[in-house]
């Protein structure tokens, strides 16, 4: 699996998260279209240093959730979590169910790679055939690389999130993001200033 994008697949531009006042209107649609009766609602940022969590009765976000919300800035990672109930339209039965979702913070317009998505991963692939082929089955895991996409287009920041197993194939999918070839356009915000986002570069084996 070879993959450049946000940390997570679901995104909300930080515009629509400043602006929210419940969960609702921030997890998409199809996750809670069957979902009532909230209960214990916590939303939080991850950090390097852990989670910032702030808890909430309902669905409603409190004074504390929003202001922690509005400290989320592009490339934030964070995760709404709660106990509530899932209904069954055809019969009205509920069932107790928790709800885990984690979402990145992107801008209104993301970085963009010039030369296309597809030749950035066919870049990738080409260039790591070698060390991947080393890779046994089963120990090959999911890694992640990090890396920044300043306001001028420049790659910074370059860090290995998580191994994939091997240290060879680590350090030569670090190496390939450190030596792209082909400009980035960067990424804007509503009022279309150029604002520097994070993508995330996964590898391996498909995971979290």
């Amino acid at each position: 699996m070879y993959d450049v994008d946000s940390r997570f697949n679901t995104t909300i531009t930080k515009e629509k998260l400043h602006r929210a006042t419940s969960i609702l209107e921030i997890l998409p649609e199809k996750a809670t279209q069957f979902l009532v009766g909230y209960n214990q609602v916590k939303v939080g940022l991850l950090t390097k240093n852990g989670e910032t969590i702030a808890i909430g009765k309902n669905e409603v976000l409190n004074g504390e959730q929003i202001e922690l919300m509005r400290d989320a800035d592009y490339s934030t990672n964070f995760f709404i979590r709660s106990d509530c109930f899932k209904k069954y339209s055809y019969s009205g039965f509920t069932e107790p169910y928790e709800l885990v979702y984690y979402i990145s913070v992107t801008p209104e317009k993301e970085a963009r790679y010039i030369p296309g998505h597809s030749a950035l991963i066919e870049f990738l692939k080409d260039g790591s055939k070698a060390e991947i082929s080393i890779a046994q089955e089963g120990g090959l895991r999911s890694g992640k690389i990090s890396f920044t996409v300043t306001k001028t287009g420049a790659v910074t920041d370059v860090s290995l999130d998580s191994t994939s197993g091997y240290a060879s194939i680590d350090q030569k999918m670090k190496q390939l993001i450190e030596t792209l070839p082909g400009k980035w356009a960067p990424a804007e915000d509503e009022k279309g200033q150029k604002v520097d986002q994070q993508l995330v570069f996964s590898f391996g084996m498909i995971g979290c």
